[in-house]
Formats: C-alpha cells, sequence, structure tokens
C-alpha cells in the first residue's frame, strides 16, 4: 500500500507542475474589439491606434475626420489617413483632371511647435506635376470650422493620371516638434479648376466608415497590433483541444504591403528576442505542441521558445517547417538547459509569402518531477529523447541495488514495470516503448532509498 501511495504522489507532483502553463496556452480565449475604419484609405486604425475617430460635430454630410496624436503603449502615434504608400511615397489613386486649387474646412488644436500635415500631390506617368504639402501650425488653431485654400501650381493644360492625398495630426515626415493632444479635424475637401469643379475622390467627405470587429487571443499579441487592415491572425474552428486553434496568414495590406504574421506572449513593439513573457516558477524540461501548415514556395515558418534570465536570452529551441502539414500532427521539444531563466517568451511565426497559413495548438509545458532520498545512484541518462521502440538508461550507481523501473501514463495507469540488479558503475539498461501509443509518459525508478520521477514523450 505504502509502495502504491508513493507513486501516485509522484504522479500528482507531475500533474502539479501542469499548473504553470502559458496562459490561453489552447487558444480558447479571445477578446472582441470593435472601431471605426475611413473607407478607401490606410489609415492609422489600420495599425491599431485609436486616434483616426468618427466625428458626428460636421460641415456636410454626417460625419468629418479627427485626427488626434497620442501615447499609446509607451510610443507616439500620429493620427493619419493616405492613399499611396508611406515607405516611398509610390502609388496613389487614379485622377484625370486638372486641379488649381484644393479648399478644406477644419478644426484644429496643435500644441507648441507643431503642426498638423493635408498634402494632394498629382503625378503624370509617376512625375509630380502640381499639389503641395500643407503645414497647419498652431497660429491657425481654431474652434470653429473654417476654410483653408491652396494653389495646387499644375501648369495650365496639363492633366495628371494619379493623387496622392492624406493627412495627419502632428508633422511625421520632418518629426519636428511633433506633440501628443495635437488634433485636427477635417471636412468637405474641394478640387477646383479655372472653369468651375473638378471632380472629387472616394470619400472627400469621410462620410463612408467600415464597422471593424477583430479578435484577438488573450494573453498574446500578434501583427494584428501593427496592421488591423488585414487580419493575419484568425480564430480557427479546427482544433485539437477545445473549440480552436490559432491560424497565421500573410497578407497584403491596403497600403500594399505584406503583413507578415506573427504572435508572441511578449511585446510584439520591442525589438528581438521580444521583451516581457511569462515569468517562470520553474523550469520546463520539454514541451509538445499541435502544428497543420500549408507552405508556399517553402516559406519557413516556426515556433520559437525563448528562456531568458533578466531579460537577456539564454537558450532559444524551436521547429520550422517548409512543407504542408494536411493535418494536425503533435511535435515535441525536448530542453537542455543548463542555466539559471527566469522568463519563457514564445513566438511563432510565417514566413514572408503571402497566403502560406500554420496553425498552432494545446502547446503543453512539462516539467521534471519526483523526489530522490538516499538513492545509491549518482547520474541518470534517458534517451532517446523522444523515445520510440525503447527508452534506454544509463545508470551510475555507488554500490550495487535493486530497483524497479515502471512507466504510467498521465492518468497514473501503470503500463510496464521490471526489476533490475544494479551493480557499482555504469549500467545499460533497456524498457521497451515501442507498444506505447503516441504521448506523454512518466517513467519511476525506485529502490529502498527513494524514488526518482521524470517525465518523457514516446512519437
Amino acid at each position: 500500500m505504502k509502495k502504491i501511495l508513493f507513486s501516485w504522489g509522484s504522479v500528482l507532483l507531475l500533474l502539479g507542475s501542469y499548473a504553470q502553463q502559458l496562459p490561453n496556452n489552447s487558444f480558447e480565449n479571445w477578446d472582441t474589439e470593435h472601431f471605426d475604419d475611413l473607407s478607401y484609405y490606410y489609415d492609422s486604425s489600420d495599425e491599431g491606434h485609436h486616434n483616426l475617430i468618427k466625428s458626428t460635430d460636421r460641415v456636410e454630410g454626417n460625419y468629418s475626420a479627427r485626427l488626434e496624436s497620442i501615447i499609446e503603449n509607451g510610443d507616439f502615434e500620429v493620427g493619419y489617413f493616405i492613399n499611396f504608400d508611406p515607405d516611398d511615397f509610390s502609388g496613389g489613386i487614379p485622377y484625370s483632371a486638372h486641379v488649381d486649387t484644393i479648399k478644406f474646412n477644419y478644426k484644429a488644436y496643435l500644441v507648441a511647435q507643431d503642426s498638423a500635415l493635408v498634402l494632394a500631390f498629382f503625378k503624370k506617368n509617376g512625375t509630380i506635376i502640381g499639389g503641395k504639402l500643407v503645414k497647419i501650425a498652431a497660429d491657425r488653431n481654431t474652434n470653429s470650422w473654417s476654410e483653408y485654400t491652396f494653389a495646387t501650381d499644375m501648369p495650365q493644360g496639363m492633366t495628371p493620371d494619379t493623387l496622392m492625398f492624406g493627412a495627419a495630426s502632428s508633422n511625421a515626415i520632418s518629426e519636428i516638434g511633433m506633440e501628443a493632444g495635437s488634433w485636427i479635424m477635417l471636412d468637405n475637401f474641394r478640387f477646383i479648376s479655372n472653369n468651375g469643379s473638378a471632380p472629387g475622390i472616394p470619400n472627400d467627405g469621410f462620410e463612408e466608415w467600415n464597422d471593424k470587429t477583430i479578435e484577438k487571443p488573450q494573453g498574446y499579441q500578434t501583427s494584428i497590433e501593427w496592421d488591423s487592415s488585414t487580419i493575419t491572425v484568425e480564430k480557427n474552428s479546427e482544433a485539437t483541444d477545445g473549440l480552436y486553434s490559432i491560424k497565421l496568414i500573410n497578407k497584403i495590406n491596403d497600403a500594399g504591403d505584406l503583413t507578415h504574421a506573427t504572435v508572441t506572449n511578449g511585446d510584439i513593439f520591442s525589438s528581438w528576442p521580444y521583451s516581457g513573457g511569462m515569468p517562470l516558477v520553474n523550469v520546463p524540461d520539454a514541451v509538445s505542441f499541435d502544428v497543420k501548415a500549408h507552405r508556399i514556395n517553402n516559406d519557413e515558418a516556426g515556433i520559437t521558445f525563448i528562456f531568458k534570465n533578466q531579460g537577456n536570452s539564454v537558450y532559444e529551441d524551436g521547429r520550422t517547417y517548409r512543407f504542408d502539414i494536411n493535418n494536425f500532427q503533435r511535435d515535441t521539444i525536448q530542453f537542455n538547459i543548463t542555466q539559471p531563466v527566469d522568463t519563457l517568451t514564445v513566438v511563432m511565426w510565417n514566413g514572408d509569402v503571402e497566403n502560406s497559413t500554420i496553425q498552432f495548438d494545446n502547446i503543453v509545458l512539462y516539467y521534471p518531477v519526483g523526489i530522490q532520498s538516499n538513492l545509491k545512484i549518482s547520474e541518470l541518462k534517458a534517451f532517446p529523447v523522444p523515445a520510440r521502440n525503447f527508452l534506454q538508461f544509463e545508470i551510475e550507481a555507488i554500490e550495487p541495488e535493486k530497483i524497479q523501473i515502471e512507466i504510467d501514463d498521465m492518468n497514473g495507469k501503470r503500463i510496464v514495470s521490471r526489476t533490475f540488479i544494479l551493480q557499482s558503475g555504469t549500467n545499460r539498461l533497456k524498457m521497451d516503448t515501442g507498444m506505447l501509443p503516441q504521448g506523454n509518459y512518466v517513467y519511476q525508478i525506485s529502490a529502498s532509498g527513494g524514488q526518482i520521477a521524470r517525465t518523457f514523450i514516446k512519437k
């Protein structure tokens, strides 16, 4: 009876170690976020910020656009909207009318040396032929709707083919004088030629907005924080544990750039390796997870486990995938951590090709468990890791001793039990594991002086 209680006590120790898992490790819990997204533009709300606001304070129609400069997650964020690529000022929208003057209405409060920006550049065959970057500084602050007019300086008789158009709440081009608290409201843009009104552009009165709903996994930050114009991380109903898995899919965003799908339990806005993560009370010696993938052109994706001590990475391990995995498979990693660690940061990433996908579910950490008391063993090794047809032990015995090696499943059911006599020195023993289903098990080495219990994985 004592032996049975002793054995079950070890299993309870093992199960108790499961208390420290990654929060939301099976991706069952998601938060829902709603926001207004300005139609026909790429804007700051697409980057997950809440500083482009649909306002009912307007000049015409039902709405205007309010852009605000804020501090969010410790970073300065400019409210903006654009219809071109901000990285190289390429792109824009088709426009084929001569424009001499642009008029719009605004309200503004610009702080200190800050200035809001409004820009409209007309291009012909990629060359700018007219337009202007307008800076609205603090001396133009107004709480009532005012009109602003500027000339495009487009030569008479010239007709553009493209218009680059946008606005920002702070001087985001030179980044001089930018201040949190600066804001500008815009409405009723009008394009005028010497012969009268020129055609407008889509949503130049800010009447059209999309009510976007985004689901985010609790306990993680994702690439949606960078860019919510494209949903690159999804709650997927194909799962191995519970109702959902997490799916990463690379997409082209509204600015024409590829958004790389990424998920981490750290700070996704920090430099690599991401700061933050899960503080460790105990150090895991293995992890298992379920993975499914659709890879295009052998595009590499994977999962990385980063163990840190006082903010510094001291151990990393992971898996990469270049080929399709059509059905979820269970993968395991055995850690060999020899230095002190206090934090675990997990990163799931999805490569560089549009529409490549990878899914994860049921990430489980395993810990060394069991007790040891007066065993006449100075060193114990078990291999291969993971085990397949057998589990081999290399035991350094201080003196001869009779031992029992037992293998239990995770419910405490005894699967295999054998007795061995250790001789002084190195002993090599083997246990058959070929008949075990794939999964996680506990081996226990018992003798009169105590017991050792540890987990292992069978593939």
